[in-house]
């Protein structure tokens, strides 16, 4: 159910491109997390992007410790240059084998962990790396992180990669904007401002989440590797806990191109 409830969202935001979109993606038998000649060009079927990676972490007495699900999505666009789209998944399946070596550290503390407790819930995480957006100019995507590893609940959070669709060098938010950080960055924050205080008009008190101080708190953000491209909007990314409990989940604000054009180098978004 998470993995489709994130495949519906993700298509959800596709439908905003007008560029090529990202393929739809469809759960397949387990694969190994190293890169494949399928790569773009080919004829290959939207099964065969999906790359999964699932492992069972598991005590000396064979008891299931901790679950592991690793997956990405290769990219296969006629809008970008193979040399570019191989750049990007070489970059994407990198990625993944880092994550596996990590969930791998993680599986060995919940075997000691469980070792001291047995009665312990078992650990899990799911790691979902989705391609959100492709044109001509940018590649996106969004890395979606659900661990638990004990306590009251599992922890959320969402990253992203952005990528110049022409060469696949990675792009930082300083590269979409002909301003400088101490220039874009406010105007960022006075817009997610704008968009929070207006919910607050609209939304009964026990709905808005936000925490008191939360015109003062979202400035920490920097985004850094919490943002990605459409075609028409850049999506700013806030985890649990930043500007609100961590029942409000992963925010995500939507800002308009329109909103920004003044400050956004254009030779890689609109």
């Amino acid at each position: 159910m998470k993995r489709l409830i994130s495949i519906l969202i993700s298509l959800s935001l596709l439908l905003l491109a007008g560029c090529a979109e990202a393929p739809a993606a469809s759960p397949s038998s387990s694969e190994s997390m190293l890169p494949s000649g399928d790569m773009p060009g080919s004829s290959s079927s939207v099964f065969d992007r999906l790359v999964e990676d699932n492992k069972d972490y598991r005590s000396a007495a064979d008891k299931v410790i901790m679950t592991s699900s690793i997956s990405y999505e290769r990219l296969v666009s006629d809008v970008v240059p193979s040399l570019a789209a191989d750049s990007i998944n070489a970059t994407i399946a990198t990625l993944a084998a880092n994550l596996r070596l990590s969930a791998d550290l993680r599986g060995e503390e919940a075997i000691n962990d469980h070792r001291n407790n047995a009665d312990l819930a078992a650990y899990y995480e799911v790691q979902e790396i989705v391609l959100a957006h492709v044109c001509e100019k940018s590649v996106s995507y969004t890395v979606r992180s659900t661990v638990y590893s004990g306590g009251m609940h599992a922890q959320d959070s969402d990253t992203t990669l952005n990528f110049d669709a022409q060469t696949g060098k990675q792009l930082s938010l300083d590269d979409i904007f002909d301003v400088t950080a101490d220039i874009y960055l406010p105007r960022l924050h006075a817009e997610i401002l704008r968009i929070i205080d207006a919910e607050k008009l609209t939304a009964e008190p026990t709905e808005f989440l936000y925490y008191e101080n939360y015109a003062e708190v979202l400035t920490a953000n920097f985004f850094n590797d919490k943002w990605y491209l459409t075609d028409d909007t850049l999506y700013l990314i806030y985890q649990p806990y930043e500007i609100a409990p961590y029942t409000a989940g992963v925010i995500t604000f939507a800002v308009p191109y329109s909103s920004i054009a003044d400050i956004l180098e254009n030779s890689q978004v609109g």
